[in-house]
């Protein structure tokens, strides 16, 4: 197996790569690695160019519902940009990803992820809530989140590229 160094590679050699490897998985990391490397994730969410947004966006939905489940999206910390991350994943394309989440949201009190302090301490979120069912796990990861994102990046290239 070739091993990709992301950090020392371009996002235009990072596309290259993938259409020769077909390896959309990797490529998709190796290009979230530039994107760190430049600090991008580090920057507030408001101030991100729309395209990082997007990709960062959907690039750490797929990581946290791949730890430990919808459930885990919201626990963790990613639930404050549910909504953010649902109308991502809907302009890729993504519509049981994009409905996965909007059905998570839609099990808390209200009908919405808790938006402040006070609201997530009133919260009474039953054990049996369809967050936890691994029901929308399933629906999420019915499709693939790699090539869309991919297509996108090359779309949007002048906004990835350094």
């Amino acid at each position: 197996m070739n091993i990709w160094h992301p950090i020392h590679e371009t996002v235009a050699t990072i596309l290259a790569r993938y259409d020769k490897e077909k390896d959309a998985e990797r490529a998709v990391i190796s290009i979230a690695f530039q994107l760190f490397e430049r600090k991008w994730n580090k920057q507030p969410k408001e101030s991100l160019p729309q395209e990082i947004k997007v990709f960062l966006l959907s690039y750490y939905a797929e990581g946290e519902i791949g730890n430990g489940g919808v459930s885990a999206f919201f626990y963790n910390g990613l639930g404050s940009d549910a909504e953010d991350t649902v109308a991502a994943l809907t302009l890729l394309g993504l519509e049981k990803k994009a409905t996965a989440l909007t059905r998570g949201m839609a099990s808390f009190p209200g009908g919405r992820y808790p938006k402040s302090i006070k609201e997530w301490d009133a919260r009474k979120i039953p054990d049996d809530n369809l967050i936890f069912s691994g029901e929308l796990d399933q629906l999420f990861y019915s499709e693939k989140m790699e090539p869309p994102l991919l297509m996108y990046v090359k779309i949007h290239f002048d906004k990835f590229a350094p």
